[in-house]
């Protein structure tokens, strides 16, 4: 519609195919998505525009159509900033069918002659043979980059697809415990007031429309489908690839060019810190991965991750629109009842400490301890090495009640390394725990429980009421003398 209401005719060409990738076609396999388990549906009819030429070598180009509707051309100077737009709700159409690789054939002779050569923006895609059932994605071509992404090299990973898990993140090389394993920054943020507030079309649309080379990773990314999706597709987009950016004053969702390409699992061997000073989101290493071995974090919040199997894959489904199909999910029965067994023991004895007060928690001491031992074996045995943190941080406390200065100091240190394996060196010496590991006895409640230290109150709290008995006798007597 131009600037007095009118309706004008686009001088463009629709072309309605139904894609079939091919060494030849200029469709290749969809960057799948990198979200574990999920099967969603493909792009069905992409659109096509081929601008028809004004005969003054102008930048013409073939855009695929992902986003809004937008019919119609405002009059006047011919622009040459690419639309894109999203499939009409039908396949009616009176305009002329052409074949998809004729358009680009007379898409590269026109911008062969142009003087500004237009920029291919594509993700890596597997090959068809390893994802058969993969959704079909295109080729971007842009004329103009308004914020490029800045690209990241030298990365100890590469692109994989993943049989049932579609495209995630492969470790090229041996990574160490606790490396840094890339920090990004989001091309994409959504404040929001709550962490689990819905997310809606008025979330995104004061944020739209974003630079060309931001919407082609936007669009690279599958949204769910599921029942409970919306129907806005950048809803769905946001709500399975996004990654919640928490800091102390406010909240947002994220979407990252390589993170959000990492596959969840209910094991993970790698987890994300948001660093609000830097802006940036850092990737660790929980544990030793070997090069070929897939990288792999939780998407479950912080006490998820303890839950039983039917708990997380309920909130995965209606959190992310994906059933979970990591090794801890597709397992025997068997296995599942078992892990789910001694995950519930697990929770019994972490709402056992938490809901006692430390000091009845604590009193006796052995019992305390052979429970806090016991519910670190059950995560380690079940690979939640993310969530033994808070068992470090209860032995300390135990140890730290009773006064015992050198288990204190070494359970400090241990809840100092976890934490620097899972948010980094410089946030782990901003903790508690730096300190208390260089003096313990900097610990609120210290040695509240020492037997050996009342002991010793006692026997100066004696002691100080025989100096001031005395004290007053000597007085008495001064007294008594200085009447005479």
């Amino acid at each position: 519609m131009n600037e007095k209401g009118k309706e004008e005719e686009c001088d463009f060409t629709v072309v309605l195919q139904q894609p079939t990738p091919g060494p030849s076609s200029p469709l290749t396999p969809s960057t799948p998505n990198s979200r574990a388990g999920r099967r969603l549906g493909s792009i069905d009819n992409p659109i096509v525009i081929e601008e028809e030429s004004d005969g003054v070598g102008e930048d013409d180009d073939v855009i695929i159509l992902l986003s809004r509707p937008v019919y119609k051309k405002r009059e006047g100077k011919r622009s040459t900033r690419n639309r894109v737009l999203s499939p009409p709700p039908s396949t009616s159409t009176s305009t002329t069918i052409r074949t998809l690789n004729k358009v680009q054939t007379s898409h590269k002779d026109r911008s062969a002659s142009s003087s500004h050569a237009p920029i291919t923006c594509h993700l890596p895609t597997p090959p068809p043979s390893e994802s058969p059932s993969s959704p079909i994605s295109v080729r971007l071509t842009y004329t103009s980059i308004e914020r490029p992404i800045p690209s990241i090299r030298d990365l100890p990973f590469d692109f994989h697809s993943y049989t049932g898990k579609h495209l995630g993140l492969r470790a090229n090389r041996d990574i160490k415990r606790g490396e840094l394993i890339i920090k990004e920054e989001p091309f994409f943020t959504l404040p929001i007031g709550d962490i689990d507030e819905d997310i809606t079309s008025d979330h995104i649309l004061p944020l739209l429309p974003l630079s060309q080379d931001c919407q082609g990773l936007f669009h690279s990314f599958t949204g769910r489908t599921d029942r409970h999706a919306d129907n806005d597709h950048y809803v769905n987009i946001i709500e399975t690839n996004s990654i919640p950016l928490i800091s102390k004053d406010s909240q947002a969702l994220g979407l990252f060019r390589h993170i959000c390409r990492v596959n969840h699992s209910c094991t993970p061997n790698s987890g994300w810190s948001w660093v609000e000073d830097e802006g940036n989101l850092h990737l660790y290493a929980y544990t030793n991965i070997d090069c070929g071995e897939e990288i792999t974090a939780s998407y479950l919040p912080q006490k998820g991750i303890t839950l039983s199997y039917a708990q997380r894959q309920r909130h995965l489904l209606n959190g992310h629109g994906f059933v979970c199909l990591c090794d801890a999910c597709a397992t025997s029965a068997i296995q599942i009842v078992e892990a789910d067994t001694s995950l519930a023991l697990f929770e019994y004895l972490q709402d056992e400490w938490m809901e006692t007060d430390l000091g009845e928690y604590a009193a006796d001491i052995h019992d305390a301890l052979r429970k806090l031992n016991q519910a670190k074996s059950i995560l380690l045995s079940n690979d939640k090495f993310n969530a033994v943190g808070d068992v470090l941080e209860q032995l300390y406390d135990v140890y730290a009640i009773h006064g015992m200065l050198k288990r204190s100091k070494d359970a400090a240190l241990q809840c100092l390394d976890h934490f620097t394996v899972c948010l980094g060196k410089k946030a782990a010496e901003q903790s508690r725990y730096a300190a208390l590991a260089m003096d313990p006895t900097l610990f609120e409640r210290w040695a509240e429980l020492d037997s050996s230290r009342e002991r010793k109150k006692r026997k100066r709290r004696r002691e100080d009421k025989a100096v001031r008995m005395s004290i007053r006798i000597r007085r008495s007597y001064e007294d008594t003398f200085a009447s005479d």
